[in-house]
């Protein structure tokens, strides 16, 4: 079912060279066209940006049975069911009685263009926004409550999900696409211990074991030497809150590159930049600034540079 700007074309695929149909009466670009399935016939519809939804009946012929107004450029739409239809534009979405003729349904729930719509069954319709949220409504409610979303960096153009409902796909308009996979139910509960194999319990057997009481090793003297290992006079500083003596200590010199980044990272971490530049002239920014414009050429350490200067010309 290709459309131009302005046409929709209906082709039987055993004869593509002509077009069954050529659906006119459109003022502006097509957006979207599906098939409504019904018994007897397959209606066809389409959204377009000259705000209209129109109905066709290839039986008939080129000329719309039925118009609705969605006041806003049509983005997306889809076939519900064989009497009802939804449709989207602007930050609205909306639901059509075929039968009625009528808009039975109006949902704001967007602050930004809804952008496309998903047939989720069960689960619900997904719907995406250019202000980068996709919620999913309950269809099996009344009010077609919001009762899952997610939140995406840059705005939705399209989205799906698969056949059993555990991968969500997004399409950005920055260019990505995005895949969130559900977490499946682990085999075994959390908090219940599964019974062991009399195989594994031989196996296992006397692993517990660790002597007698004149053969344990009560002290490890490589084990003590580890845990009273002398702190450095940075980390002391960073212990008794002294953000300023700390980036002080940590620029020393003698002190290895790696020992003054993980100063600065543990500074950035507790939110602490801007206390540790506080109060000082010129001497005590040398040191700073002098490591900075000696390490900006790796390029791990270029965001932690740039936030010690963000702020530095902030203050």
């Amino acid at each position: 079912m290709p459309f131009t700007q302005e046409h929709y074309l209906l082709y039987d695929i055993s004869q593509s060279q002509q077009p069954i149909v050529t659906f006119g009466d459109h003022e502006d670009y097509i957006r979207s066209a599906t098939f409504i399935p019904s018994a007897t016939t397959n209606l066809v519809v389409t959204g377009c940006y000259d705000n209209y939804i129109r109905l066709f009946d290839p039986r008939v012929g080129s000329e719309p049975i039925l118009k609705f107004n969605q006041q806003d450029p049509v983005e997306d739409l889809f076939s519900l069911n064989p009497s009802n239809l939804v449709s989207c534009g602007g930050n609205t979405i909306k639901t059509w009685d075929l039968s009625a003729g009528k808009s039975i349904r109006s949902l704001t729930n967007f602050n930004k263009t809804v952008t496309c719509l998903n047939n989720a069954e069960e689960r619900g319709i997904l719907a995406g926004s250019i202000d980068g949220h996709v919620k999913v409504f309950d269809t099996s409610k009344p009010d077609w409550n919001v009762v899952f979303g997610w939140k995406f960096g840059s705005g939705v153009l399209s989205c799906g999900v698969s056949p059993n409902h555990k991968h969500l796909v997004v399409g950005l308009n920055s260019g990505l696409l995005t895949i969130r996979t559900r977490k499946t139910e682990p085999k075994v509960k959390q908090g219940e211990k599964t019974a062991k194999s009399s195989a594994f319990l031989r196996l296992m057997k006397g692993s517990d074991y660790h002597g007698e009481t004149e053969h344990r090793v009560v002290k490890n003297d490589n084990t003590s030497a580890g845990l009273n290992r002398k702190l450095k006079q940075y980390e002391k500083d960073l212990n008794a809150f002294k953000w300023h003596e700390a980036l002080d200590h940590a620029l020393v010199a003698g002190m290895s590159k790696e020992l003054t980044v993980t100063c600065m990272e543990e500074l950035r971490k507790r939110g602490k930049i801007r206390l540790s530049l506080l109060n000082r002239d010129e001497s005590t920014l040398e040191p700073l600034l002098t490591w900075c414009f000696r390490n900006i050429d790796d390029s791990r350490n270029v965001n932690i540079i740039a936030d010690f200067m963000g702020c530095l010309l902030e203050i």
